[in-house]
């Protein structure tokens, strides 16, 4: 199998270049963690359904894993089994990741290009792996030491966006309920397939129904779980928030680095397509803004495929498309 372009980048080669990428993060993150119990710890308050929100909610891997979590606990310690299982879903995850952005990005720009943008990320996702590293020399916060759900966030976003551009609806439907099981991000698809195409009457009422699959599968989690069924209040982390005002700017600096400087340029040129769904990032920002922690720039990670197009538009003319796939 191949990714055609000017050159044949056979998907083997192209592979080494991804995993490569993300190895050495995926392993420090796996390993050089300050509070290894403390993720211990929260996974099993997951899997006993005890845990506190929102990981408590955030199911999907956790419950996915436990099986050969379990399975390798009859060979080795089980928190050598943990730590095991853990690493190699870190790796496969940032890998994931790193691919569904070429992938995605392979719709306008060429596999050369659209590798560019991919290890864009994969040389500056240690930002989003370790935020407090450069404030408390904690490496990774206590709030962030467990938290795979983030790592299948922008792939599971790149993903919804190719099945949005093909029309993949059932496909999509179904991505959605998944992404709801594996985290709150999960709302930003039915925001996304609004964004990008005209509205008509079918679509509005497909996108009523995305949404309907959300609420749904996140209330259904909710209640098999137990915990606060609706959202902490608003502003609950302010104090918080205010307090690491500078590491906020230090993590949003490095997040992308000086290609920040490349979106606004690109935009012009960007493809309509990406251009609409530049639209919900103020949407999204202040969801992040509401409920979350601002200096935790993995709450940015979901605006990665909405982010890199303009970014590579500044770089390199977008391929022509036809209309009704721009």
């Amino acid at each position: 199998m191949t990714v055609t372009g000017e050159r044949r980048l056979s998907l083997w080669k192209l592979a080494a270049v991804l995993v490569t990428a993300v190895a050495v993060n995926a392993s420090d993150y796996s390993f050089l963690v300050p509070l290894q119990h403390v993720r211990i710890d929260t996974y099993r308050s997951i899997i006993a359904g005890h845990a506190t929100a929102p990981r408590q909610h955030q199911i999907l891997v956790p419950y996915l894993l436990d099986p050969p979590i379990r399975l390798l606990a009859t060979v080795m310690p089980p928190d050598k089994a943990l730590t095991r299982v853990y690493a190699a879903y870190h790796l496969a995850a940032l890998a994931l990741l790193v691919a569904t952005l070429f992938l995605y990005l392979c719709v306008w720009f060429s596999p050369e290009q659209a590798l560019v943008g991919a290890l864009i990320v994969g040389s500056t996702i240690r930002i989003v792996l370790r935020p407090g590293e450069y404030w408390d020399l904690s490496s990774i916060p206590e709030s962030s030491i467990f938290a795979p759900a983030s790592l299948l966030e922008p792939a599971m976003i790149a993903v919804g966006l190719l099945l949005m551009r093909a029309g993949r609806h059932w496909l999509l439907a179904a991505l959605i309920a998944i992404a709801a099981a594996n985290s709150e991000a999960a709302a930003l698809l039915p925001v996304l397939f609004v964004a990008t195409r005209p509205l008509t009457r079918d679509r509005i009422a497909t996108a009523l129904g995305y949404v309907a699959i959300w609420v749904v599968v996140t209330l259904a989690v909710r209640l098999a779980v137990g915990g606060a069924v609706f959202p902490p209040e608003i502003g609950q982390a302010l104090s918080e928030n205010l307090r690491h005002v500078p590491s906020l700017a230090i993590n949003l600096a490095l997040f992308l680095g000086p290609v920040w400087l490349l979106i606004p340029i690109g935009w012009r040129r960007t493809p309509v397509f990406a251009r609409r769904a530049m639209v919900t990032i103020p949407i999204y920002l202040l969801a992040v803004a509401a409920w979350g922690y601002w200096w935790d720039v993995r709450n940015l990670a979901p605006l990665y495929p909405i982010l890199l197009p303009p970014a590579l538009a500044a770089l390199f003319p977008p391929r022509t498309v036809t209309a009704a796939q721009t």
